[in-house]
């Protein structure tokens, strides 16, 4: 998958770590402990060449980009705890395009300016490789399924995750093309960002496979920050003793 979008600011800083840390295997530690030097520089030198390496890779393949930074930041602390190439690690582990592609509603109904973003990170194949790549907490999250044809993102369905969204998007493995998702700190957070995207893309008007309202987690009292379906004392009663969540069950596409 291309992206007009990189991650220049880790990628910038880790090649700065990485060249410090080659210069200074061969300026600094070469000359120390006669007998010892040739060692200590060779393994600085390797290590921030190895740095430098996933600096370029994390650059040119931002599907992966995690993956790398990762990379990049342990190296940095086993040469040293090389500063630049710290922070550009990190860097890049928390990197994700602001909006890499168009999201449109199924029918495309409306003028361009108009058209709702998901504003989660994707889209990516739906299939356990890349779920396993990409995907890599264990925590709440939400997400949007479906197609893509050329830069354009198809939404056919949202939902979200109160505890692991990597094992709530494997169930959909086959039914759908691709997914967009982003990891959230907790379930109500979920609740509230998939109940947006539920009414951004019209779930209510039959625009998406899944035309229930989003359901509350068993006993909680969140409220939708868009309409007021629980707003009733009737139905916080009644998520007091409902069980399951239609919205989270598997269903055939």
């Amino acid at each position: 998958m291309s992206y007009s979008e990189k991650p220049t600011a880790a990628f910038v800083l880790s090649v700065i770590g990485g060249v410090l840390g080659v210069f200074g295997g061969l300026y600094f530690f070469g000359g120390w402990w006669w007998g010892f030097g040739p060692l200590i520089c060779g393994y600085f030198v390797i290590v921030n060449c190895i740095i430098l390496i996933s600096a370029w890779m994390l650059y040119t393949n931002p599907a992966s980009t995690r993956d790398w930074g990762t990379l990049v930041l342990v190296l940095s602390i086993l040469s040293g705890v090389n500063l630049p190439a710290l922070i550009g690690g990190i860097l890049a582990m928390r990197w994700m395009p602001s909006n890499e592609e168009e999201t449109k509603l199924l029918d495309s109904s409306l003028p361009k300016s108009n058209r709702p973003r998901t504003n989660l990170r994707g889209s990516y194949p739906l299939d356990e490789q890349t779920l396993h790549r990409v995907v890599s907490e264990t925590s709440p999250g939400v997400y949007a399924l479906g197609r893509k044809k050329s830069k354009t993102f198809y939404v056919h369905r949202v939902g979200r995750s109160d505890t692991n969204i990597a094992i709530e998007l494997t169930g959909y493995i086959g039914k759908y093309e691709r997914f967009k998702f982003k990891e959230l700190p907790d379930a109500a957070t979920a609740f509230s960002k998939e109940c947006e995207l539920y009414h951004s893309f019209r779930g209510a008007e039959g625009k998406l496979d899944n035309r229930n309202h989003p359901q509350r987690t068993q006993g909680a009292l969140w409220q939708c920050p868009k309409c007021d379906a629980f707003n009733s004392p009737e139905t916080n009663a009644e998520s007091r003793t409902k069980t399951g969540l239609e919205n989270h069950s598997i269903m055939p596409s």
